[in-house]
């Protein structure tokens, strides 16, 4: 098998482990790029699995007496190197020598771990599967440093993921990976590049990149900027993330909103001060919100708002129950996309919806939803009463124009909803 690039390599092992059910509704995964070379192979994966990237180091430790050869490899803060101590006491390396070899070997890599993921440590890793994967494998000795490392970092299940391994790297490994894939197994193997139409060198800048666009989110109270894509699109939006968080409200605004619309915003601080995580972010690029026919296009909303919920669960415990909170053709985006997903939208609190651009969605929703109804506004009443009619959990409440009373009543309707789910896990 060969391989346009390292983007295609990832792109056709991801392939492979969509069609085979023993890695079918993994949950929990993290999938860590071994090195620079297989960060485009390990995002391809991230994007398919739906789940967290992030850069893992191993540098190989050299012959103090030949830089040529690899004695042994150590991952950036491991505290025992992975030695072929044969090797070692062959060449007739000391005692004191060796420490200052692994010294050095363990610094160098830190550094580039710590420059590749701009001073955030690594994952955790703790009770997750965890993908590990790199663009080829030539020697086991780097899958040998990293499996003792993220083992010692307390990870529930190892798979070691590539495109291309000697048939004998892969025998050496097996004892350390619950699982091993790889596509194309050779006997003879001398390179990697070999099996590459293109095989360019992964610069610092496109490693770093790459995470930017799968990698994790440092969450905080204060909030952070995140990117919603997928690879091709890129909205801008503001994660929150209070302490203990118990649920998670993503904001789907309306027609001539954005992600920084204050009523929002003020919503979704009562919402973090009740103990909510938010995720407030642009449905539409700024070209699309000046244009009629995307600004209601009620299935390309929707397509965001999912895009959205994919890309959260990533940043948050992924067990973390997500909820919507949609406003006028953000409503609608957000009663769609709850009929896609499930049981995995726990609760809808919707205002000034208009159910009507859902209809054919709204029988399929099964969340608790709230339709907020502004008083004295007896059109969209009647138009939401006859929503509400469609869906199967509903109640219609009338309310003044104040963003605390609304955010008081979506706080109450997220928590109970939460509750019932308790009590019938119970």
């Amino acid at each position: 098998m060969l391989f346009r690039d390292r983007h295609d390599a990832g792109k056709k092992l991801a392939n492979w482990i969509k069609r085979h059910p023993k890695h079918q509704g993994t949950k929990d995964a993290v999938v860590l790029a071994l090195g620079r070379g297989g960060m485009p192979v390990a995002y391809e994966l991230a994007r398919s699995m739906n789940t967290t990237l992030d850069y893992l180091g191993v540098d190989m430790i050299h012959a103090p007496s030949n830089p040529q050869l690899a004695i042994g490899a150590i991952a950036e803060t491991a505290a025992e190197p992975s030695i072929q101590r044969g090797m070692a006491a062959a060449l007739g390396i000391s005692p004191d020598e060796m420490e200052q070899t692994v010294l050095h070997a363990a610094k160098r890599e830190r550094e580039a771990a710590e420059h590749f993921r701009k001073r955030r440590p690594l994952i955790s890793v703790a009770r997750r599967t965890v993908f590990l994967v790199n663009d080829g494998l030539c020697s086991e000795t780097a899958a040998l440093a990293a499996a003792r490392y993220l083992q010692s970092l307390g990870a529930a299940k190892l798979v070691f993921a590539t495109p291309i391994a000697s048939t004998k790297t892969i025998e050496a490994i097996r004892e350390d990976y619950d699982d091993v894939i790889c596509l194309q197994k050779v006997l003879h193997f001398t390179s990697i590049a070999f099996w590459y139409e293109a095989f360019h060198e992964v610069t610092d800048q496109r490693v770093m990149s790459l995470l930017t666009q799968a990698g994790p989110v440092e969450v905080s109270e204060s909030g952070n900027e995140v990117d919603i894509s997928d690879g091709w699109l890129h909205l801008p939006g503001t994660l929150v993330v209070p302490g203990d968080a118990k649920g998670l409200v993503i904001f789907a605004h309306g027609v001539g909103s954005n992600g920084q619309n204050p009523m929002n915003r003020q919503i979704g601080s009562i919402l973090n001060e009740a103990g909510f995580a938010t995720l407030l972010f642009d449905l539409l690029t700024s070209d699309e919100s000046s244009r009629p026919s995307d600004v209601y296009d009620i299935p390309l909303l929707a397509y965001r708002v999912v895009l959205a919920t994919r890309c959260v669960r990533r940043w948050v415990d992924p067990k973390m129950p997500v909820g919507y909170f949609g406003t006028a053709t953000g409503a609608a985006a957000a009663l769609w996309a709850a009929s896609q997903l499930g049981d995995e939208i726990f609760a809808l609190v919707l205002r000034d919806a208009r159910p009507d651009l859902a209809k054919a969605a709204l029988p399929l929703v099964i969340a608790p939803t709230l339709l907020l109804i502004p008083e004295n506004d007896d059109i969209a009443l009647e138009l939401n009463r006859q929503g509400a009619k469609r869906l199967a959990k509903c109640q219609v409440a009338t309310v003044p124009e104040e963003q605390e009373q609304m955010a008081r009543l979506a706080t109450r309707w997220y928590t109970n909803s939460l509750e019932r789910i308790t009590a019938r896990a119970a």
